[in-house]
């Protein structure tokens, strides 16, 4: 069993302190939402995610990171639990310039429920200003990584999930007194492998009309895993055309093995309606190997029309179901997805929510701004964005199983009665002051050189 406790942020973006657990006394919460005002602080959890996701799996931070640091190190932390322990990974990342330097990381564990035990079994940090690092405990045989850490000081990727450590891992995993370490490497590890997001960003991407992202994550009875997103032309597609996306024969299969388990389950969510790839063949640059473009299709009472054809809606549920049924029938997935309810009918969306929150084995969390979840889901479910950039996370307490969450929350935005406020005030005659000061004047239309223009897309 693998699943995702806590994630502590600090420093990312508009967060100097928020944190999360998904954990409800000794229950794990297998969905979760969050929600609140705009711009307080919902996607930077989904970023932090991501952010450790990149660096557990040894890969490289994108430079756009930077974005989102300040002056001040940001320290990201990540608690996944087993049966019996709780495994910490906690990574401090510095902007430099224009890039991103990882220049402390932590391992520890601890034994549940209590957290009892609790013991740092690897941690280092880097003084960037001096070539010094300190690595502890002291009492680990660590010599040997003192010169690659300090090597790796510039990089942008983590130490302790990257090549020289592997490296060193492998030469000691018959040694007794690393069995911790070994064991809380590979169970966050294996945690990071378990997760699947769904960002804004796709969203945008689907909206552009281009090419649909599809979010899968398949997990297979021999142990297989595949997970990610693969762009799905949109466009239509002749025999003349180059397709914008060629796959192999094997992504191929899979994109097909994806579009066969979501038709199954969109036909009971828009009823009659079912899903169908198409594939043409087409020689590989190399002249040997065969490389094939994917169209979606979908069937309504015979009838077939592109899947660019439906609205907005239709492609928003075919993008992210196959992530919907994985962590509904698989008990070790993480899913987050932003911005859930975009394009999706309000109704629907809660009857979705609701069936994930009755049965989905895996743990779901999700953004949205649509209230309905909140009259679907309990109050140890939900996560609210408060205006405090020091307590950024907050759950609503005392609310009985027969309060309207929804009312409840809109009454606390309305009357600013908790500490801190759910939401920053705004006052809608400076908003209509501020709409009839920002038209222009007589002068101003004059002088504008757009005047005579008009522009769309």
């Amino acid at each position: 069993m693998t699943k995702l406790s806590k994630i502590i942020i600090d420093n990312l973006k508009n967060v100097q302190h928020g944190e999360m657990s998904f954990k409800n006394k000794h229950d794990y919460l297998n969905v979760v939402g969050i929600y609140g005002q705009n711009g307080s602080g919902k996607t930077t959890l989904i970023d932090a995610v991501g952010i450790l996701q990149t660096l557990i799996l040894g890969y490289e931070l994108d430079h756009s990171i930077t974005d989102y640091l300040n002056d001040d190190p940001a320290t990201l932390t990540l608690v996944s639990e087993s049966e019996q322990h709780a495994f910490t990974y906690e990574v401090t990342l510095k902007k430099v310039a224009q890039s991103v330097r990882v220049i402390g990381e932590s391992l520890s564990q601890a034994k549940l429920p209590n957290y009892t035990y609790h013991k740092t079994v690897f941690s280092y940090q880097v003084d960037d200003t001096r070539p010094q690092v300190v690595i502890k405990p002291e009492k680990g045989n660590f010599a040997s990584l003192t010169l690659p850490l300090l090597a790796s000081v510039k990089g942008n990727r983590s130490f302790i999930f990257g090549t020289v450590f592997q490296e060193w891992r492998q030469q000691n995993k018959t040694l007794k007194k690393y069995h911790a370490l070994l064991t809380t490497y590979r169970f966050i590890r294996k945690t990071a492998i378990n997760i699947t997001i769904h960002t804004e960003v796709m969203n945008g991407y689907l909206a552009s009309g281009n090419f649909m992202p599809l979010s899968f994550a398949l997990n297979q009875k021999n142990g297989r895993h595949a997970f990610g997103t693969l762009p799905i032309q949109l466009d239509q597609v002749s025999e003349l055309s180059q397709p914008m996306f060629q796959y192999s024969t094997a992504k191929t299969e899979l994109i097909k093995n994806v579009i066969a388990k979501i038709s199954a389950v969109i036909t009971q969510i828009v009823p009659g309606l079912a899903l169908k790839a198409i594939t043409r063949a087409q020689t590989a640059k190399d002249g040997t190997t065969e490389e094939f473009s994917i169209e979606l299709l979908t069937i309504r009472d015979g009838k077939q029309i592109p899947l660019r054809a439906e609205s907005l809606g239709v492609q928003k549920l075919v993008s992210v179901l196959a992530l919907l049924i994985e962590v509904y029938n698989n008990p070790n997935q993480i899913v987050l997805i932003d911005e859930l309810d975009s394009g999706i009918f309000e109704f629907l969306l809660g009857e979705l929510v609701k069936i994930m929150s009755d049965g989905a084995k895996g743990q779901l969390i999700f953004t949205s701004h649509n209230l309905r979840v909140l009259e679907t889901l309990p109050d140890t479910k939900i996560y609210f964005s408060t205006d405090d950039p020091h307590n950024r996370y907050l759950q609503l307490e005392g609310t009985r199983e027969s309060n309207n969450l929804r009312n409840i929350y809109l009454r606390k935005i309305q009357t600013n009665d908790t500490q801190p406020n759910l939401y920053e005030k705004t006052d809608s005659s400076r908003i209509r002051f501020a709409f009839e000061d920002a038209a222009l004047t007589d002068t101003d239309q004059t002088k504008n050189p757009y005047i005579n223009y008009t522009f769309g897309l």
